[in-house]
């Protein structure tokens, strides 16, 4: 009996934990959600199967409506891309959609295939009230959907601007993990769960992973401390169950569109920040010196310098990236124009608005694109 009744303590004890944990999750994820609609950027909608996220600025029935899709693991798209939407949104209807376990669109344990994404914005749109043709404007590997997007609904894609390249890999032995990572696919999930698990009990909030120098000045020269406020609210639900999926599923993701894609007309403009010059790394190292500064840190290199070198040692590899990876996937695509610019992966057309307004601008003025 004293072992029974120890077993029965120790169980309630547990599932007290996790139930008082799990309600924490719940009510602290409901303030986020609350004081992001205080800044107004919420607004969701009915997707196909589960509410989703859809935030619009710019101007009603726009010459163009742009439809921005975040890269993996950006929760904040539209606040990242704040300047940017103000210039784009002078004659344009500007609209982002995030996908199930994003943001604050609510979450799904449906298998998140490129069909179940794409047809999920593409209710979330219709229920939103934005008509096609869209300009999509995916981020790194949102252009996966993008890309199955024309594929299947080709009379609803105007044009592609993909904020950062992403090819789809030749063959299926690519992953996006190695072995060093993980020595197995097991070993892969089973870490997927356990994240999963931190981001369900509310632990992201409690207990968060720590920062190491270049996350905690991430961002901090471009943009203001209230975007950025915003940003790691949405970053308390890091690891969503559907989010989770969309990485797992990756490689299959990869396989479907290799079947599919083949050279259309539909203008595509492609901005890389993979260095294409030693200004371009000297430039992102500018921008991160300034976000050093402003988070009070001491940036350790001269960009002049660090930028000369580092092209030196790396410059036969960006060329051949260029010139045997990217180029023939562009090719592959059809009708694209390459456009080589410097910044982060995840900031370059906040730290470079203007430049990348006109840049897409110009581009849908042509009504063409041409690989260059």
């Amino acid at each position: 009996h004293i072992l029974r009744n120890s077993i029965l303590a120790v169980t309630g004890a547990f599932v007290l934990v996790i139930a008082g944990l799990r309600i924490y999750s719940v009510s602290a994820y409901t303030r986020d959600r609350n004081e992001y609609a205080k800044a107004g950027y919420l607004n969701l909608v009915d997707g196909k199967d589960t509410r989703i996220y859809v935030y619009s600025t710019g101007v009603q029935n726009g010459r163009h409506t742009f439809v921005g899709l975040s890269g993996m693991g950006i929760q904040c798209y539209p606040i990242y891309a704040d300047t940017l939407n103000e210039r784009l949104g002078k004659e344009n209807t500007v609209v982002y959609v995030d996908r199930p376990g994003y943001g604050f669109s609510d979450d799904s344990y449906k298998r998140q295939t490129l069909e179940e994404v794409v047809e999920n914005f593409r209710a979330g749109l219709k229920n939103a009230g934005f008509a096609a043709p869209y300009v999509l404007m995916p981020h790194s590997y949102a252009s996966f959907y993008a890309l199955w997007w024309e594929a299947k609904y080709p009379e609803e894609v105007e044009a592609i601007v993909v904020m950062d390249t992403i090819v789809v890999p030749k063959n299926e032995h690519w992953r996006t993990w190695t072995v060093d990572d993980y020595p197995s696919e097991s070993a892969f999930y089973a870490d997927a769960r356990r994240y999963w698990l931190r981001t369900w009990l509310g632990l992201d909030r409690l207990n968060p992973l720590p920062k190491d120098e270049e996350e905690l000045a991430d961002g901090k020269s471009t943009l203001t401390q209230a975007q950025l406020d915003l940003c790691e609210l949405t970053n308390n639900r890091r690891w969503s169950a559907a989010m989770i999926s969309q990485d797992v599923t990756e490689p299959e993701a990869a396989s479907e569109l290799r079947e599919i894609l083949k050279p259309t007309d539909t203008p595509k403009l492609w901005f890389s920040t993979y260095p294409a010059c030693e200004d371009d790394i000297r430039e992102q190292m500018e921008f991160q010196k300034a976000d050093y500064e402003a988070a009070g840190l001491k940036y350790k290199q001269d960009p002049e310098t660090a930028a000369k070198a580092w092209w030196e040692n790396e410059k036969w590899y960006c060329q051949d990236y260029y010139d045997n990876t990217l180029t023939p996937f562009l090719k592959q695509c059809g009708n694209c124009r390459l456009v080589p610019i410097g910044g982060y992966h995840h900031l370059f057309y906040a730290q470079k608005p203007d430049e990348v307004a006109d840049t897409i601008l110009d581009f849908l003025a042509a009504g063409s694109a041409r690989l260059q």
